[in-house]
């Protein structure tokens, strides 16, 4: 009676531990794409920095970036 209730439990756990592993898959690959996100908006960031004195549509861009990210 013990092993069939401990290799029940054994089952459900064996379950449970598969779905938090697929969950945190997941969230590891939406962590790289918003780290990868990021990146992509510091580079544009720092590259209007360069030409924001020379446009006011730029500077606009840029703020308007910022307040996003």
């Amino acid at each position: 009676m013990a092993e069939i209730a401990v290799n029940f439990l054994l089952e459900r756990l064996g379950t449970y531990l598969v779905k938090e592993a697929e969950l945190f898959g997941g969230i590891r690959e939406e962590i790289d794409e918003l780290r990868q996100e990021l990146e992509s908006i510091k580079s544009f960031l720092k590259d209007a920095d360069r030409k924001r004195d020379r446009s006011e549509g730029i500077k606009t861009w840029v703020n308007q970036v910022r307040c996003v990210a």
